[in-house]
């Protein structure tokens, strides 16, 4: 019985990987010209990886993040700026009230082009994907604030089953955050320390 639970559950986990690769790889937004650009409902941020240390581990990371808010929000010229508009042409003066991020952190494979960063732990690699966790920053000019996430969620396989990859759903509420805002998902390891970040911009 545990056997195949456990095989349903790596199934389950191999298809969200999938899923999550393939949005990672498409355009996060739909080019018109050199300035202007629409937007999607799920926005591909990019991806890093680190080299647990002594261990020599790498991990993965790659990371969008979804709001069907996003969708068909266009970035366009407005003199020697840029605004940022919805579908139907109004401005966009904030960002969606709920984003969603997708974070993949995998000990499965290389990135190619992504040379790791070193993080020195002698947590091993099931407990210290266990162990991420995750705030945002918002930057407002030269200030900056945190936010923490209203809900995370581990997709695939079950916590307490040791593996090599694990798949996080975070949610955050944006209370009136400007679209001229900018936006970081920070990455911490088990020990409170932050080890990767992810940008997302509007404008």
């Amino acid at each position: 019985m545990f056997r195949n639970t456990k095989l349903r559950a790596g199934m389950i986990a191999a298809l969200l990987l999938s899923c999550n690769l393939a949005l990672w790889s498409a355009d996060p937004v739909t080019s018109f010209s050199d300035r202007e650009y629409e937007f999607h409902s799920v926005v591909p941020l990019g991806t890093d990886a680190l080299q647990l240390r002594p261990a020599k581990r790498v991990v993965n990371l790659l990371a969008t993040a979804e709001s069907h808010s996003f969708e068909g929000i266009r970035r366009v010229p407005d003199g020697d700026a840029m605004a940022v508009v919805s579908r139907d042409g109004r401005a966009v003066r904030y960002y969606p009230a709920q984003v969603s991020f997708r974070l993949t952190a995998t000990g499965r494979g290389h990135l190619q082009g992504v040379d790791p960063a070193p993080v020195t732990t002698q947590t091993d690699l099931n407990d210290y994907l266990l162990g991420l966790h995750f705030r945002l920053k918002v930057f407002s000019g030269v200030n900056f604030r945190f936010i923490e996430p209203q809900a995370v969620d581990m997709l695939g396989m079950p916590a307490d089953i040791h593996y090599d990859e694990r798949i996080y759903h975070i949610s955050f509420s944006l209370d009136h955050v400007p679209a001229e805002d900018r936006i970081v998902l920070e990455v911490l390891d088990p020990s409170g320390e932050r080890v990767s970040r992810f940008h997302l911009e509007l404008m």
